[in-house]
C-alpha cells in the first residue's frame, strides 16, 4: 500500500472511531436522561384535582428508602372492591390531567387505588431517579396498602405502562399479589435502545435495564398485557414477546390507539379487558 493511501485509509478509520467513540460516550451519559423524563408532559407542575371527576382522594407522603418521600393518591372506589398499585411511565406525574381521568374511571369501576410519584418526579423528594429506586418506591407504596391500610395480596392487583411495566413486574416477582396488569411495555431497555440504535452495543452500555423478559417467567401471577397496535413508542411486538415468555394464566389483547391513548381511542375494549380481569382474579374483601 502506498504511503499517501495508507495515511488516507488511517485519517478515515481515524474520523471513524473518533464519531463513534462521541456517540457512544453521549449516550452513556445521556441513558439516565433518556430513561427517566420527569420534566416531560407538564414536568413537576401540580394540576389540579377536577372537581368535575368526584374523585375521594387524600392526598399524603409515604416514605420510601435513603429519607424519600413519595407523594402519593389513596383514591377510593368500593370499599370492599380490589386495590390497584398504579406505576406510571417515564414521564410527568400523577396530577396530569388524563391521569386524572383515568383513576376516576377505575374508581367509578368500583376500584381503589395508590397513584405514587418516584423519586424525582412531581411533588416527590427531588432526588436523581434510579431503577433501583424506582423498584424500592414502588415496593413502599405497596407495603403502605398491605400494613397501613390491611389489605390482603388477594384483593391487590399490580399495573404498570410502559417505564412502570418495569416497575410493575419487578414487584409482582417479589411480592404477593392477585394478578399483574402491563401496557405499553417493553421486554427490557437494552432492547428498545439496540431497536433505535442498532450500530451502538446497547446491551452492554445500558446501565438501566428493566428486564421484563427475564423475570416474567418467575412471576407466578395471573398476566393481563394490554398493547396498542400501532403505538410508536414501544411497538406491540414488545407485548407479543412478553406475553410469549410469562407463565400462565396470560392473555395479550391488541387495542386501537397509540402508546398513551389506547384506554381513550378503544375505550370499550380496553375497560372490559381491564375490569373483567381484575374481578376474575381478586377476592372481594368481607363487608
Amino acid at each position: 500500500m502506498k504511503p499517501f493511501v495508507r495515511r488516507a485509509a488511517l485519517a478515515v478509520f481515524g474520523i471513524f472511531a473518533l464519531s463513534y467513540g462521541g456517540m457512544v460516550a453521549w449516550l452513556v451519559t445521556n441513558e439516565p436522561r433518556m430513561v427517566f423524563q420527569p420534566a416531560a408532559y407538564g414536568g413537576r407542575d401540580q394540576v389540579p384535582v377536577a372537581d368535575s371527576l368526584g374523585l375521594d382522594l387524600q392526598a399524603l407522603e409515604i416514605g420510601s428508602t435513603d429519607g424519600v418521600r413519595m407523594a402519593t393518591w389513596i383514591i377510593r372506589g368500593d370499599s370492599t372492591g380490589p386495590w390497584l398499585v398504579l406505576c406510571h411511565g417515564n414521564a410527568g406525574n400523577i396530577t396530569l390531567g388524563r391521569r386524572q381521568r383515568f383513576y376516576a374511571d377505575l374508581a367509578r369501576a368500583g376500584f381503589n387505588l395508590v397513584a405514587f410519584d418516584y423519586r424525582g418526579f412531581g411533588a416527590s423528594s427531588d432526588v436523581p431517579p434510579t431503577e433501583r429506586g424506582l423498584y424500592d418506591d414502588a415496593e413502599a407504596a405497596y407495603r403502605y396498602v398491605r400494613d397501613s391500610l390491611a389489605v390482603g395480596p388477594e384483593r391487590i392487583v399490580i399495573y404498570g405502562h410502559s417505564l412502570g411495566g418495569g416497575v410493575a413486574t419487578d414487584l409482582a416477582a417479589r411480592v404477593p399479589a392477585a394478578g399483574l396488569i402491563l401496557e405499553g411495555t417493553f421486554t427490557s431497555v437494552p432492547s428498545v435502545g439496540q431497536e433505535r440504535y442498532p450500530w451502538l452495543p446497547i446491551g452492554l452500555l445500558a446501565e438501566n435495564r428493566f428486564d421484563n423478559a427475564a423475570k416474567l417467567p418467575g412471576v407466578g401471577k395471573p398476566l393481563l398485557i394490554l398493547h396498542a397496535r400501532q403505538d410508536g413508542t414501544i411497538p406491540s411486538a414488545h407485548g407479543e414477546r412478553l406475553q410469549a415468555v410469562a407463565r400462565a394464566p396470560k392473555e395479550l389483547v391488541l387495542l386501537g390507539g397509540d402508546h398513551d391513548s389506547a384506554w381513550e381511542q378503544d375505550r370499550d375494549r380496553y375497560m372490559a379487558a381491564f375490569t373483567g380481569f381484575v374481578r376474575r382474579v381478586t377476592t372481594p374483601a368481607s363487608p
